[in-house]
């Protein structure tokens, strides 16, 4: 099996169907080797746990309570090992598929100064999603 590239790191709350759909849209679009991380934010319910034992993540993290969206962040990025990190919330989805020339293509703005690539191109219009961002981890 390839080593994954990407970490796509879920930070979820109470929102099991916007989540489900999130997951599905990676799963679908995201042609990179990657591993997914979801975060529980605090929901105390077992729809994320469902969705952990139908594949939609690798790793599911559970918090009983929410821990606010900034430390439910900083606790996500502890599980990355992976040069570069996706960093998606559960109502964010992957409208269009990323493959590898358009990896590439968002390395090469990481190599080139930038810390984040906003997948939603420059224009804000969602050339890949609404308002997810690439991360280099380094």
């Amino acid at each position: 099996m390839t080593q994954p590239l990407v970490t796509v790191a879920c930070l979820a709350f109470h929102k099991p169907q916007e989540t489900r759909h999130c997951l599905d849209s990676i799963r679908a679009n995201l042609r990179v080797p990657h591993k997914t991380v979801l975060l529980d934010n605090g929901s105390c319910s077992d729809w994320a746990w469902d969705l952990f034992k139908e594949g939609l993540c690798d790793t599911l993290i559970t918090k009983r309570e929410s821990l606010g969206g900034g430390v439910g962040q900083t606790d996500l990025f502890r599980w990355v090992d992976t040069p570069y990190t996706l960093f998606v919330q559960q109502d964010q989805v992957l409208a269009h598929e990323i493959n590898d020339g358009a990896f590439d293509w968002m390395l090469s703005k990481l190599a080139n100064g930038y810390k984040a690539v906003d997948l939603a191109g420059d224009q804000g219009h969602g050339a890949w999603s609404d308002r997810a961002h690439l991360i280099s981890t380094d």
